[in-house]
Order: C-alpha cells, then structure tokens, then sequence
C-alpha cells in the first residue's frame, strides 16, 4: 500500500517528531518512595519545627508532614492520613509515625500497620523508641514496602487491619 522508499525516509523524521514531543519518554523514573536518610535520628531532625504536629506522621510517597490524630468516630469527617492518601495516592499511601518510627498504610479509608524499615544494631524493631538506641534504616525492608505499594499489595501481605473505624485516621 505504501512504497518502502517513502516509509524509509519517513520513519527517522516520525521517530525524532514523537521524541521531540514527548517528555515522558526521557524523563520516564521507577517509582520509589522518597529517600530517607540511613539514621532515624538524622531524620527525626530534618523533619522537627517548633511548631511541629502532636503526631507527625510523613507520607513516604511526597513527604509531606501531617498530623496524624484519629477523628473522633462521632465527626462527620475523615481524617487528615485518608484526606492526605486521597490526594496523594488515590486512596492508599504509607505513612512513618514519626513518634513511633512505626510504618501504617491507609488503603480506602481502612488503617495497616506494616513492617518498620528501622532496626537496631542488632536488627530489632523498638517499639518505645528508647533512648541510646540508635535505629538504622534496613534498605530490604525499605524496598518490600516500596513494592507493596506498588503492587497494590498494602492491604493483603505483611499488614495487620487496625481497629479504627473507617476514614477516621
């Protein structure tokens, strides 16, 4: 149907007219969750302000910091967590307690605690944050979250479903 001469000299100018006009194509990058750094404590410091939130939690998909308070279950609203995951990630996202150094999910309104990414030395989760302790963050356990998310997987491996009720978080 078509002569090969003239597709032959065609191709090359198709091909830089679609690179040209087409950003995602180079820019393309894996999704990740945002780098944090290796020590909680460094973290813990970047992340602190004077007027800082009763309960941090940071959204590890943009890092933004909000508070992390349940809403009462009597209050017609959601809470700040499931606004924020709306926004963010179309309903589900992950969040650090920063207080906790605790890893919770909220998938459509429902709360999962998730495996912490920081260990001890000794390759233990501390659930009261002791002091002298210091938390390392475990780059494998950082990655099995970063591919729960992305498999949309936050709700069915690795999660506990938390007595909250739904959208209250």
């Amino acid at each position: 149907i078509l002569d090969t001469s003239i597709t032959s000299t065609l191709k090359p100018q198709w091909q830089d007219a679609l690179l040209s006009h087409s950003p995602l194509i180079h820019s393309a990058k894996p999704f990740k969750l945002v780098d944090i750094p290796e020590n909680y404590n460094e973290l813990i410091m970047q992340i602190e302000e004077p007027n800082s939130e009763k309960e941090p939690a940071m959204c590890l998909v943009c890092r933004t910091i909000v508070n992390a308070v349940p809403v009462r279950a009597d209050q017609n609203s959601m809470g700040v967590c499931t606004t924020h995951s709306l926004h963010c990630g179309g309903g589900q996202s992950m969040f650090l307690l920063l207080n906790k150094a605790v890893v919770v999910a909220v998938v459509n309104g429902l709360l999962f605690a998730l495996p912490t990414p920081f260990l001890d030395q000794y390759g233990e989760i501390h659930k009261k944050l002791k002091r002298g302790r210091t938390l390392l963050l475990n780059p494998t356990r950082y990655n099995a979250l970063c591919n729960l998310l992305l498999n949309h997987q936050l709700a069915l491996k690795d999660s506990v479903l938390l007595n909250v009720p739904k959208n209250a978080f």
